[in-house]
């Protein structure tokens, strides 16, 4: 009797089975939502690197760094009063050059890159990828963050008479408890659509860049007490990496963990390296970013040949590398590696 039901006993499990574990899915994948501040987000996505005039910073970008980077008089238009124009890497990540468009508009947006703006170029925000805008606001609130809820952010295509669909929602703290309240979170709205984009830049060649980069390993940015940094980052849900020397900034660092990339706390040794000199004048924030190249020494050999300089390697966190000092980047400092072999 039991060997005829056998066959029945088995199908019943396998259909149970078939049930509970989609389930189960679903019950993890939920659960890691709610104990991660980026869900299943990638991490790094992009730093805004704040410029006077946008044409002029991608002329440089593009003709003496080497960046792909979009031709003259083209830009994303958006709805706060600001121009973008990206420098797009393999996966997915980018450098995200940022000017005023529209300044009444921007001064009713964005206030602080106006106010930025007036004394500085460079880099003012680093934004990570989440899936789930909403899942970050809750879990940050969960852990006493003052947040606001999701933003939308639009793209104006050029000639646009309506108003189009939220690309992205985005979700930052609404009092500055990190380095100078430089980071934010974002959704793209439609995730198949952004990861087409990713793959259409990669085959169009949009990524392809004459410096051979990558993609953005590490953001900078300067505290002035690492310990304590570290552990605000800890409490919203950022935690604490390997430890770092950067001699060539004059700093000691910790990396903190963001999936996709590093952001690496850097905390000045003296007061006369680099780093120190960046706090000095800017206080704390986003100082530069770790670019991975394909081939150092094409890197330098551009940029030797487009600057006029001498650019000599060392050994870095995370590999021979050269430093572009924030004067010829509009603001910010650029260290390129090639990983060792």
């Amino acid at each position: 009797m039991l060997n005829d039901r056998y066959p029945v006993i088995l199908i019943a499990i396998c259909a149970a089975l078939f049930f509970v574990c989609p389930l189960t899915d679903v019950v993890a994948q939920n659960k890691k939502q709610n104990d991660s501040v980026l869900g299943e987000g990638h991490g790094i996505d992009h730093p805004g690197i704040l410029v006077r005039d946008l044409e002029e910073a991608k002329d440089t970008y593009r003709d003496t760094l080497g960046f792909w980077i979009q031709p003259r008089g083209v830009a994303n238009v958006l709805a706060s009063g600001t121009r973008t124009s990206n420098a797009s890497f393999e996966d997915g990540s980018y450098l995200q050059l940022t000017a005023v468009g529209d300044l009444e508009k921007a001064r009713l947006n964005r206030p602080s890159y106006v106010t930025f703006l007036e004394k500085h170029e460079g880099a003012l925000f680093l934004v990570l990828n989440t899936s789930s805008a909403e899942g970050t606001a809750r879990f940050l609130r969960a852990r006493g963050f003052e947040v606001n809820d999701p933003q939308p952010r639009t793209v104006l295509p050029p000639g646009a008479k309506e108003m189009p669909p939220p690309t992205a929602w985005f979700v930052g703290f609404k009092k500055p408890v990190l380095p100078a309240d430089s980071i934010g979170f974002v959704q793209y709205a439609n995730a198949s659509a952004r990861e087409d984009q990713i793959r259409q830049a990669n085959a169009s060649g949009r990524t392809h860049h004459a410096n051979t980069a990558k993609r953005i390993a590490a953001v900078w940015i300067v505290v002035r007490d690492l310990k304590a940094a570290t552990k605000v980052f800890a409490l919203a849900g950022l935690d604490a990496g390997e430890g770092r020397k950067f001699p060539a900034l004059g700093s000691a660092g910790r990396e903190i963990e963001t999936g996709r990339g590093r952001i690496v706390l850097l905390e000045p040794k003296g007061k006369t390296g680099k780093a120190a000199s960046f706090l000095a004048e800017r206080g704390e924030g986003i100082m530069g970013v770790s670019i991975e190249v394909g081939s150092l020494e094409t890197a330098r050999a551009l940029l030797e040949k487009n600057t006029k300089r001498e650019f000599g390697s060392y050994v870095g966190a995370y590999g021979n590398s050269i430093l572009i000092p924030a004067e010829l980047a509009h603001g910010i400092w650029i260290e390129m590696f090639q990983k060792a072999r």
